[in-house]
């Protein structure tokens, strides 16, 4: 790719035209809410062949709407 080329496309999407990693901050018509992020100990949630290992939880909250 041509530098001007990468350049110009990154002003119109941040997204990377060769590997579509996806840069800087993301901003837009979103509705409000809030994100909780929390690790279970080891068994608190099994999972067949990773039993001894803990569990990331992600719980998303958005109101009615």
């Amino acid at each position: 790719f041509h530098m001007e080329c990468i350049v110009a496309s990154l002003g119109f999407s941040a997204k990377c035209p060769v590997c579509s990693f996806m840069y800087g901050v993301f901003t837009g018509d979103m509705p409000p809410g809030t994100m909780n992020v929390s690790r279970q100990p080891p068994g608190a949630y099994p999972l067949a062949g990773y039993e001894d290992v803990g569990t990331i939880t992600i719980n998303y909250s958005f109101p009615d709407g």
